[in-house]
């Protein structure tokens, strides 16, 4: 008698021995010759494969679920893709320059540092969603999370494809990975070009794709029609009627862009002023500005026998139309970096902000993993109603060590000098007495990682 009869009979038997003590001998000697007529039977049914065959269709059937469960499964894994990126930096400047990266006096963590995830599925073979979260905190005290991307993508052809939701807006040729450390050479973009009011829009964009002998171009058509600016001073102004086009093509290692906007602002806009000032003046000042109300925000005497006020307020009607045009050229080897970008902005009315221009020019070269590099920036805002001309110019080095693929860390000085005004900084930075704002540095340290 095989194992496999041996292991049945004492299954058979333990089940059935709690009944076997009631029964007399002949009962049981039956008992057992019916067990034995059992076993028999099947000894011949696993002799002649019958057991064995329906095993094996069994664990085939099997097989052939977890196959089509591995298959789903991978499927699956291929349509989602997720993605992430990490900036932990520190900055400190010689003043207050404000800025919307905080740059004072003090070490400060949060002005660099965000956290990135972005999510893509795979809808079809031609359609995908794709959700970019990032979470920063500039101005404020605890971080915010934002939807920087949130759209539907679709492949009408193999040139063709167009993208509905929120985006990037193409100001520069870094817009579209503006917050992803990693795949530009300097701690942050220069401000003389990069620090703008908008980074996203909500609308719709066509993308056309072309060759023309060796250089690949593309073109991106964008209409965006977004409500309120996601910024502290202009929390009260619409941006409406936005659209613009970019071109940027490639011949090996050049890259050439240009880009054209237009915006359109509406709403109201308060500018606060700490002169101390004669009530009886504040209608004339409201007047002279062309603004549509003014208010004491906190008095002061300074005789009792006149009222003043040290803390005003100017309110205006906006309704403003916004060219803004940019181009870039680069130069990258994979060693070797180049790269020129411009931008000029163009203003209707010139009330609350004036007509700008601004430029950088950086070089940088790849040893290895270190990699270090030098920009020279300057920008120039022309007067409005309200504000006087200002500009500045700049020079900043910087090295950056990449400790992997993934991760690298960077250091970075800014000079910012030869300024008239408040330099686009901060007009509280200006010493007392002086109508331009002295040369002044920030020095910055960050880790960008992305997985």
């Amino acid at each position: 008698m095989n194992k496999k009869i041996c292991y049945l009979l004492g299954i058979t038997i333990a089940i059935s021995s709690t009944s076997i003590m009631a029964y007399s001998d002949a009962e049981i000697e039956k008992r057992f010759q019916y067990y034995e007529e059992k076993i028999q039977a099947l000894e011949k049914k696993i002799k002649s494969g019958v057991v064995d065959k329906k095993l094996k269709k069994q664990v085939k059937r099997n097989k052939k679920k977890v196959s089509r469960m591995a298959d789903a499964l991978s499927a699956e894994k291929e349509r989602v893709q997720i993605n992430g990126f990490m900036t932990v930096g520190a900055a400190k400047a010689d003043d207050e320059l404000g800025t919307g990266y905080i740059f004072n006096d003090r070490i400060n963590f949060r002005g660099d540092s965000k956290l990135g995830m972005q999510f893509d599925y795979k809808l079809s073979e031609t359609t995908s969603a794709t959700v970019q979260l990032v979470a920063r905190s500039r101005s404020e005290d605890t971080w915010r999370v934002d939807a920087e991307w949130a759209y539907i993508s679709h492949d009408i052809t193999d040139w063709a494809s167009t993208r509905v939701g929120r985006l990037r807006i193409p100001f520069y040729l870094y817009s579209e990975s503006l917050d992803v450390g990693l795949s530009y050479p300097w701690v942050r973009p220069p401000i003389d070009l990069y620090t703008t009011l908008i980074t996203s829009f909500d609308g719709i964009d066509f993308v056309f794709k072309a060759n023309t002998g060796p250089i690949n171009h593309r073109m991106q058509i964008w209409a965006a029609a977004q409500r309120g600016a996601d910024n502290g001073n202009l929390q009260q102004i619409d941006i409406y009627d936005s659209y613009g086009i970019n071109i940027t093509s490639n011949w090996n290692a050049i890259t050439a862009r240009l880009a054209t906007t237009k915006i359109k602002l509406e709403g109201t806009q308060t500018l606060e002023f700490t002169d101390i000032i004669p009530f009886a003046n504040l209608p004339a000042i409201a007047a002279a500005t062309g603004a549509s109300s003014v208010n004491c925000i906190t008095p002061y005497i300074l005789d009792p026998t006149q009222s003043t006020c040290s803390q005003w307020g100017l309110g205006f009607d906006i309704l403003d139309t916004i060219h803004y045009h940019s181009a870039a050229l680069q130069y990258d080897d994979g060693n070797l970096l180049l790269l020129y970008e411009g931008a000029v902005l163009k203003i209707s009315e010139d009330t609350v902000f004036g007509d700008d221009r601004s430029n950088s020019f950086t070089a940088a070269y790849r040893v290895a993993s270190w990699t270090p590099y030098a920009t020279m920036g300057r920008s120039k805002s022309e007067a409005s109603a309200v504000g006087p001309q200002t500009k500045r110019k700049s020079r900043s080095f910087g090295l950056r060590y990449s400790l992997n693929d993934s991760t690298a860390v960077t250091v970075e000085w800014n000079h910012f000098y030869d300024m008239q005004g408040s330099g686009g900084f901060n007009a509280s930075a200006i010493g007392a007495g002086d109508t331009d704002l002295d040369d002044t540095n920030v020095y910055s340290i960050v880790v960008d990682a992305v997985f």
